[in-house]
């Protein structure tokens, strides 16, 4: 005879000793597909909200040291 780390009685007492069953099975892969299609079709915020434009900087500051004088 085998012998087991677990004793007898913990393994007829296990309520995983018979192994899963079909029904739960589909269950669990219905789950997985329905968490799937649902955060595809969840848009993401790349930015964390509004979109924006990239501000570029005045033509005068694109060199260093910039020589931008200030307008008043």
């Amino acid at each position: 005879m085998a012998t087991s780390p677990i004793p007898t009685w913990a393994r007829e007492q296990s309520p995983y000793h018979r192994g899963p069953t079909g029904g739960g099975v589909l269950l669990l892969a219905l789950v997985v597909v329905l968490v799937v299609l649902l955060l595809s079709a969840v848009p993401t915020a790349e930015g964390g909200g509004q979109p924006t434009r990239p501000t570029t900087p005045p033509p005068c500051a694109r060199h260093w040291p910039p020589t931008c004088e200030e307008r008043r």
